[in-house]
């Protein structure tokens, strides 16, 4: 389909040539010339005036694709405290161009019965069976029950805060507060800061990795078609009391996620990375941006949350 501006750019090269091809007295060749030249120029202007309305209407067909599925769906635009959640994951669908206003990142065939997904010329949706083949592969999710647990053990003992407790009872553990502390650009005292609770707060450790692991996990989850919708968000009230507990503020819990990725991965480009992408995601327009965290909820948080420190000197 030809562009807006490559039909204007056409039709005004074809006018100019036309112009600059008329002579000021027409011979029998040049007066054929000339009605060639218009003719085409006509041809190209009625072409124009065929073809401009399907140009713009283009334009807008990811709009109304979009707004099919979601109404096919039957998805409605999210309670401030369920985009409070899916704002947890914002920083990752911001900087891939994913969904973070539904619990699905991006269009899935889970939302529909099997064999009645509709089917929308600009708006793909993803299969399901791939999503539970990744699950397996990547966190050997198979079915709800298994779910369940890996949320759970998301707290408790396969949690980077976990391995961040021990790191400052090992040899060496106070070069590798130093360095990721270079890492993030800042000293020691703010990483060693992590371990020591906040009048209010437990530690903070590194729990909004934990968090973001979780909902995360959850959604793929979901758009897998593991769990239902009710369920999604049953399950993220666990992630989302962790973060309002332990956390005063966005800001907060995107600077302590880019600290965890100091501590897993090791790298400066990661981790600066990690700090940008959460920085543009808290400056952007998205309506999760500017809201606060989760509503706190001290009753779903777990017990190690609550009481896990590192012994520090």
């Amino acid at each position: 389909m030809l562009s807006l501006g490559s039909v204007a750019l056409a039709i005004a090269t074809l006018f100019i040539v036309e112009r600059q091809s008329k002579p000021t007295e027409l011979g029998t060749d040049d007066r054929a010339l000339h009605l060639f030249v218009s003719g085409i120029s006509l041809a190209a202007i009625f072409a124009a005036v065929l073809v401009l309305p399907l140009v713009i209407a283009d334009i807008w067909r990811p709009i109304r694709d979009q707004s099919r599925y979601l109404s096919l769906a039957g998805i409605r635009p999210p309670t401030e405290q369920q985009q409070r959640i899916l704002a947890l994951n914002g920083r990752d669908d911001y900087a891939k161009g994913l969904w973070n206003s539904t619990l699905e990142r991006l269009p899935t065939d889970a939302r529909f019965p099997s064999g009645s997904a509709p089917k929308l010329l600009t708006l793909p949706l993803w299969a399901s069976a791939d999503d539970r083949l990744a699950l397996d592969e990547d966190a050997r999710v198979l079915d709800a029950a298994d779910l369940g647990r890996r949320v759970h053990d998301a707290f408790e003992q396969d949690s980077l805060s976990l391995r961040f407790v021990d790191m400052f009872s090992e040899l060496g553990a106070q070069e590798r507060v130093w360095r990721i502390a270079r890492l993030c650009d800042t000293n020691a005292t703010e990483i060693e800061a992590l371990g020591h609770a906040i009048p209010g707060r437990p530690a903070r450790l590194l729990w909004a990795e934990d968090v973001r692991r979780a909902v995360t996990l959850i959604r793929h989850a979901f758009e897998a078609g593991l769990v239902s919708e009710a369920r999604a968000w049953e399950l993220l009230e666990l992630p989302a009391a962790v973060a309002a507990a332990c956390f005063a503020s966005p800001a907060d819990y995107w600077r302590n996620a880019q600290i965890a990725t100091a501590f897993a991965l090791d790298f400066l480009a990661a981790t600066r990375e990690a700090g940008t992408a959460a920085k543009e995601f808290l400056q952007s327009d998205w309506p999760g941006a500017s809201l606060p965290l989760p509503d706190p909820n001290l009753t779903a948080v777990p017990a190690i949350v609550q009481h896990l420190r590192p012994r520090l000197p």
